[in-house]
């Protein structure tokens, strides 16, 4: 009964995890997992919504443990009955002429033969966002980002944001602090949706764009209606500056 127990446990708490993946050469991209991953797991009440209910964060190359995991449809629970999908960050540097970073290139290379095996269904399980660190200096500016955020769509993962790019050049904080400040919540809406997480985005719009208009023509036609009292309008300007 013990080891029932346990196998059903840990089923549960494999499918509300959340995994932030790391290729790093200089340290850049493993800190800045580190750092969130951390923050999130001391701040869960406030920065980790549902359906996660822990972080894990580990190098790109440490990626078989999650495929494990992510071979089946998350396990439906009294906690996650809305979960349809697993999820993941991947945050990763370029070295050299748009190569891998050394613990990450174990991971590239799978993505590589699963494409040309033409494997669909890899990630048929997974919502994903990918955060990618380069210098506009170089050539591949962020080679690694952008193959990593092609293959997990073409191997049947779900994006659940556009990929950014950060630059060190200018300064990888004008991408990188943004986009950390929603990429959780954007991952949690994917992971519960039942299609396409394209939507997801579409519904803030348009409380927007409806309202001010009805509250904006009232006052250009009350200014328009009145041509001669320019000088009013003038003076009343004036006042105000």
């Amino acid at each position: 009964f013990v080891i029932v127990i346990v196998i059903v446990m840990t089923t549960t708490a494999a499918s509300s995890t959340l995994y932030i993946l790391y290729g790093s050469a200089t340290g850049n991209a493993e800190g800045i997992s580190k750092d969130l991953a951390a923050e999130l797991n001391d701040n869960k009440e406030t920065r980790l919504p549902p359906p996660f209910t822990n972080v894990v964060c580990k190098e790109l190359d440490l990626f078989r443990k999650c495929m494990k995991e992510w071979k089946d449809a998350p396990v439906a629970s009294s906690d996650n009955k809305q979960q349809k999908k697993y999820g993941v960050i991947l945050v990763s540097s370029t070295t050299g002429n748009g190569d891998a970073p050394e613990n990450a290139g174990r991971f590239v290379r799978f993505l590589k033969k699963q494409t040309t095996a033409n494997d669909t269904t890899s990630f048929q399980h997974v919502a994903y966002a990918v955060l990618g660190l380069g210098d506009t200096n170089y050539d591949q500016f962020c080679a690694m980002g952008k193959l990593l955020d092609k293959k997990m769509e073409d191997l049947g993962g779900t994006r659940a944001k556009p990929l950014a790019c950060a630059d060190e050049a200018t300064g990888l904080e004008d991408v990188v602090e943004p986009w950390l400040e929603t990429v959780v919540q954007d991952l949690a809406r994917a992971c519960c949706a039942d299609g396409d997480n394209s939507e997801s985005a579409a519904p803030p719009p348009t409380p927007t764009t409806t309202q001010p208009v009805p509250e904006t023509t009232p006052t250009l036609s009350t200014t328009m209606a009145t041509p001669a009292q320019t000088s009013t309008t003038t003076t009343t300007t004036t006042n105000t500056v």
